[in-house]
């Protein structure tokens, strides 16, 4: 047996274990953007393969928020890392789209208020007690859209 078709059958082992894992969220919604008329979101997370370690858990999160005023819709997934990343990613699907919100109800800027949501999340992250940040933590990917324009805000390292 040569090695092109040792790679091959370990790489059907592989999908086959990610295609048998089970999806830990899934979530569709649709709603409505001013001026353009309906749209379709969703979103779902698959827990990788990690030979060393099969059971490890799923750390990734995601918040969508549909605006009932047709106006600043929220979309955010946090991809979590190391022995801590599902309380990070969980940390920042409960904080930053609250803390965006409130800041633009204040009448700050998109740019703004996604600015004082991560900074305000890495702070409470960092200064928690309940989870090690030092070796921890989670990439950030938002995407705001507010009437016709289109923001997207990124933190991390994946």
């Amino acid at each position: 047996i040569d090695d092109a078709f040792r790679a091959a059958k370990k790489m059907d082992t592989i999908l086959q274990k990610l295609d048998e894992s089970e999806l830990v969220e899934e979530y569709t919604e649709e709603g409505i953007l001013e001026g353009f008329g309906t749209f379709v979101c969703g979103a779902s997370s698959q827990k990788g393969y990690y030979p060393a370690d099969p059971m490890k858990e799923n750390q990734d999160s995601f918040d969508i928020r549909i605006a009932i005023d047709e106006q600043n819709h929220f979309f955010g997934v946090y991809d979590g890392h190391g022995t801590d990343g599902t309380r990070c990613s969980q940390l920042c699907k409960a904080t930053i789209g609250d803390i965006y919100e409130e800041q633009l109800s204040e009448g700050r800027t998109t740019k703004v208020s996604l600015t004082k949501a991560h900074t305000d999340a890495h702070d409470i992250m960092k200064h928690s007690d309940a989870l090690n940040a030092e070796l921890s933590g989670t990439t950030s990917v938002i995407a705001c859209l507010n009437g016709s324009s289109l923001t997207i805000a990124y933190a991390g390292d994946s």
